[in-house]
């Protein structure tokens, strides 16, 4: 049994050792091991995390880059080999695209220029997997909000016949509410 004034010594004598074994490790560990902010840069290189990184900024600013209207109807999917590639949900979409890619490099070499993107190409989305088409399935879409009905209905009032007009919104209505 141990009376309190040797559990005194022995916690302390105790604390000494850990503090001093403590001490000493500290120390060989700034001799052996590399600091951290040596072994970033390779692990970036060596994991492809810089281009993933510079595709995450190019998705969240492609709004800004290509507009609101393309933005919802392409998106950046990888960079590989200094060229940038865009999914596009339509063939039309890529044809459209084709004539500003000049003004869309310049944009994005603004916004990421450790990326040194000199080209841009575009490729069809692709399809959606069964698991994506159930999720969806499982969400409701509320169908268009008033701003694009009413866009919708200025773009459809340049149809003269009116029979034609109309069952142009029908259609249109349709396909947004399935």
């Amino acid at each position: 049994m141990f009376s309190l004034g040797e559990k005194k010594v022995y916690i302390v004598a105790q604390n000494n050792f850990f503090r001093y074994y403590i001490h000493n490790m500290a120390a060989d560990t700034r001799n052996k091991l590399p600091q951290l902010s040596s072994r970033l840069p390779g692990l970036f290189n060596r994991k492809n995390w810089f281009l993933l990184w510079q595709t995450y900024t190019l998705v969240q600013n492609w709004t800004d880059i290509v507009g609101k209207n393309i933005a919802k109807k392409s998106q950046p999917a990888y960079i590989q080999n200094d060229t940038l590639w865009v999914y596009v949900q339509s063939s039309v979409l890529m044809q459209h695209m084709q004539p500003q890619k000049i003004s869309l490099l310049e944009k994005i070499c603004r916004l990421v220029p450790e990326a040194e993107i000199k080209d841009i190409r575009w490729a069809m989305q692709p399809a959606k997997t069964a698991r994506t088409m159930k999720e969806a399935a499982g969400k409701t879409d509320t169908g268009p909000g008033p701003e694009e009905i009413k866009e919708f209905e200025a773009i459809s009032s340049t149809v003269e016949d009116r029979t034609c007009r109309e069952a142009l919104r029908k259609l249109w209505r349709a396909y947004h509410n399935r």
